[in-house]
């Protein structure tokens, strides 16, 4: 096996191209396979998708397509959840929800109106009876994230309603059933 310094000298070699294609081809090989093997080891360490990305100079759904199914394989694992864009809107929406009323953190309630602005919402509640629902709620100090303690076990239990399901991706639904089942909260009667 010749050694990845002889490859790099053949790959930039000006003479006969194919010797030095050749070399390339090769190179780009072991170079991805170091590169799976470091992505790996980086999951392993706790590293999110988002700062492998950032470290690789690609955006974290790019090295998340590439690498999710070599890392995961086709048994699921239940350390690693990953958070659906379409849940991430939720959030973002219930946070621009938050500086639209003026409000202090993302509380439950802005959470159901992110729900119910992507359709995930529970049937019959619409964005006015939410937002309405959201502008008589409380307000509530922030934590660093400017998440409230109500909201903070809602997000928790969402992910622990993905796992119970044996589930990868974090999506709306468990937002919604961890919404519907947060203590004293129930966003139907929000309707």
């Amino acid at each position: 096996m010749v050694d990845a310094v002889e490859l790099a000298r053949r790959a930039t070699d000006v003479g006969d191209p194919e010797p030095s294609l050749e070399a390339i081809a090769e190179l780009r090989r072991r170079l991805d396979e170091l590169e799976a093997f470091q992505v790996e080891r980086a999951l392993r360490h706790g590293w999110s998708w988002a700062r492998i990305g950032r470290a690789l100079g690609r955006t974290r759904q790019a090295v998340h397509k590439r690498y999710a199914r070599l890392v995961i394989g086709d048994e699921p694992r239940h350390d690693r959840v990953v958070v659906t864009d379409e849940a991430q809107r939720v959030v973002a929406l219930a946070r621009a929800e938050v500086e639209l009323l003026g409000a202090p953190a993302v509380g439950p309630e802005h959470l159901a109106v992110g729900l119910v602005a992507v359709g995930a919402g529970p049937p019959g509640l619409t964005v006015e009876a939410a937002r309405a629902a959201a502008r008589d709620a409380p307000r509530r100090r922030p934590d660093r994230a400017g998440i409230s303690a109500p909201a903070r076990p809602v997000l928790e239990q969402s992910l622990r309603e993905c796992v119970a399901r044996g589930e990868l991706e974090l999506r709306p639904e468990h937002l919604m059933l961890a919404l519907t089942r947060a203590p004293g909260r129930n966003v139907r009667t929000a309707a």
